[in-house]
């Protein structure tokens, strides 16, 4: 430490420091005491001056003249921070172990290229594996339109070229402060509106654009990068050019997508995730796409066989029931009536099939869907992303063509499960149909029979005033208000409105206040009352008619009836 006026002390620490690790050095100096305190990593110790004078030794107000950091030829400093104040205690320690991590991966550089090409990084080895893991590395993919003086109006495209002549004629600086030649050719370097472009040929970052043919970019030309290359580095090399990474995705940039491909190993799913971000006038709108495929193997898929075998031979016996009472129907002669009767035996019977076609479907791709995720993995797993010999561009290409057998098991999936979703909803239906069978269970289907007529012109009242008031919204606020920006976004506003909520923005702007008050008093208070009112109108009328019924009993005393039916026929051979 030199200091104005006086000698120079050193204070060593080759005891203090660990060889070949990193170190973090903080030293404090008290000018009103005769103490040093040093801290080395998260410990400190307080050292005296030989001579028992301040270190500065100084007049008041006068701080340091300087300090030499001196070591040997195998030692490497990083950056000297000064501060104006000390630092706590706990902050030293707190700035050691935050930056412990990173100096651990990050030791600085060798002291000759042979040594750094050979020196390798301590790993800490996580306790428990990973429960799924990459099987391709992140990408992203954009996709841009092109600078044009063309504009989608004529006085924008009039007004953008007459601001590029003022600017051309204007004046002219003197070296090295004139214009580049490029800006005098053109308006596109300063000025210019976009279009879509189809032009493979352009180049982005020293690449070309390749054709996407699965997920949301499908169809569109997109320059692909790797997401970690892209986003950690500040500068990127290519062609021999730097280029800043910042400037990866700018105001041409359309759309960019990222993408990932996840396998969960003990859950035997393999997941395709997908998010991106349109960026159009401004706007920004995201969109998530994730899609899984799975595999059972073991007691997982013995269970789920169980199941689909279960429920096969459910669909089997009432096949048969169907049947059967197909040939009563013959028997009696009433197979060629059309009547309620006859079309809920068709419904059954389609439906029993239906089952009976899911089911086996279903037990077949639980048998082969294994083999089917293996051959897809190791189809996707070929695709050489650490060869430099091969551009990123043919890899993206490989990489996709391996996802179109995921692209074929996710269509197939969905097919299956809009199929199964058909059959749960008609399932659903004959449920609630079986329902009228006693008059005190029926009450849902006679009340919705009941006010058939009054609830279908109720139903057109209702789409007419709910559209009209949609129509006006968008056209007030769909400029002004998010919210009212697509009739889809409005319509679900007043949807929420009619369950009880109000928008924000109430009580701020007249118009708004307006439309939202007409709307709350003409849908709410209103039309869900005549709703109600029908409904209750109804289910008086269908109580009515029970209570008149002479044949009518309670429920589970008609089901003891039938049971003692039942029996004296079997005993006594009475017939129906």
């Amino acid at each position: 430490v030199h200091r104005p006026g006086g000698p120079s002390e050193m204070v060593e620490l080759k005891r203090k420091l660990s060889p070949n690790d990193w170190s973090q050095i903080a030293v404090v100096f008290n000018g009103r005491t005769s103490e040093l305190t040093l801290f080395v990593n998260a410990e400190y110790s307080t050292i005296t001056t030989s001579s028992g004078k301040t270190w500065p030794s100084t007049t008041s107000g006068t701080f340091l003249q300087a300090v030499v950091i001196s070591s040997g030829a195998k030692n490497l400093f990083g950056p000297v921070e000064l501060r104006s104040e000390a630092l706590l205690i706990k902050t030293c320690q707190e700035l050691y172990y935050r930056r412990l991590g990173t100096m651990v991966l990050r030791q600085g550089p060798a002291m000759t290229d042979a040594k750094r090409m050979t020196r390798t990084v301590k790993y800490d080895r996580q306790a428990f594996s990973a429960p799924g893991f990459l099987l391709a590395p992140p990408l992203l993919l954009q996709a841009r339109t092109q600078k044009t003086s063309e504009c989608s109006t004529s006085y924008a495209t009039w007004a953008l070229n007459k601001k590029w002549l003022d600017i051309v004629k204007g004046p002219v600086c003197d070296t090295p402060f004139q214009r580049a030649s490029d800006i005098r050719n053109s308006p596109l370097p300063l000025l210019s509106c976009s279009k879509d472009t189809h032009d493979e040929t352009i180049e982005w970052f020293g690449k070309r654009p390749i054709t996407i043919g699965f997920g949301h970019l499908e169809g569109y030309l997109a320059y692909p990068e790797y997401l970690t290359s892209s986003m950690q580095v500040p500068m990127q090399v290519r062609n021999g050019e730097s280029l800043d990474s910042d400037g990866l995705l700018d105001t041409e940039t359309r759309m960019a997508s990222v993408i990932m491909l996840l396998l969960a190993p003990d859950a035997g799913l393999l997941s395709y995730l997908q998010i991106t971000a349109s960026l159009a006038h401004g706007d920004v709108q995201i969109e998530i796409d994730y899609s899984q495929v799975s595999a059972l193997e073991g007691a997982a898929m013995q269970g789920c066989l169980a199941v689909q075998i279960a429920a096969l031979l459910v669909a089997f016996v009432l096949l048969m029931n169907n049947w059967y009472t197909i040939r009563l129907l013959r028997r009696g002669n009433r197979c060629c009536l059309l009547s309620s009767e006859l079309c809920l035996l068709i419904f059954d019977l389609l439906l029993n099939i239906g089952l009976v076609l899911y089911s086996l479907k279903r037990s077949i791709d639980l048998i082969s869907m294994s083999d089917q995720l293996l051959a897809l993995v190791e189809e996707v797993m070929q695709t050489p992303w650490s060869d430099k010999a091969i551009n990123l561009s043919t890899k993206t290409n490989m990489f996709f063509e391996g996802l179109s057998a995921f692209e074929s098991l996710l269509n197939a999936g969905l097919q299956e499960r809009r199929y199964s979703l058909a059959l749960c909803w008609a399932t659903l239906l004959r449920v609630v149909q079986l329902t009228s069978a006693h008059p005190r269970t029926a009450m849902l289907v006679n009340t919705f029979l009941k006010g058939l007529d009054d609830l279908w012109h109720f139903l057109l009242l209702f789409l007419l005033m709910f559209s009209a008031f949609g129509l006006l919204a968008r056209a007030l606020f769909g400029t002004l208000r998010r919210e009212f920006y697509t009739l889809t976004s409005t319509f679900v506003v007043q949807f929420h409105m009619m369950l009880g909520s109000i928008p924000d923005g109430f009580g701020l702007d007249a118009e708004q206040t307006i439309y939202i008050l007409l709307f709350v008093f003409t849908m709410y208070f209103f039309v869900v009352n005549f709703l109600l009112a029908i409904i209750v109108e109804a289910y008086l009328e269908v109580k009515r008619d029970v209570e008149l019924s002479e044949v009518e009993q309670g429920f589970f005393t008609d089901v003891k009836d039938m049971l003692v039916l039942m029996f004296m026929r079997a005993r006594y051979g009475f017939h129906n």
